[in-house]
């Protein structure tokens, strides 16, 4: 049997061994906490990153887009003036 000395002893050895597991695992849990943020940052930097190289052609396809609207306008006053236009020259011809 043993005893109680064996017994402290067996438990300290346990109790040490389980400190470092767990001193272990909280370096662990410190680590992946890091590596999460590190990851975190950096996708938000390459987001970031990505509209910047991207806003040159944003701003061209909004100027071409307002370019289009005003193309549209312009069109659309031209056909009012040919419709009013082709009304009067109908209404001067003879019948």
């Amino acid at each position: 049997m043993e005893t109680q000395d064996q017994k402290l002893e067996r438990i300290l050895a346990m109790t040490e061994e389980t400190n470092k597991i767990v001193r272990s695992m909280r370096a662990q849990r410190r680590m992946s906490s890091l590596f999460r943020v590190v990851y975190i940052v950096a996708f938000v930097y390459a987001s970031w990153w990505a509209y910047q190289q991207m806003l040159p052609y944003l701003d061209q396809l909004k100027a071409t887009y307002a370019q289009i609207n005003e193309l549209n306008k312009s069109a659309q006053e031209t056909k009012a003036n040919l419709n009013i236009d082709l009304q009067k020259l109908l209404e001067k011809t003879p019948k």
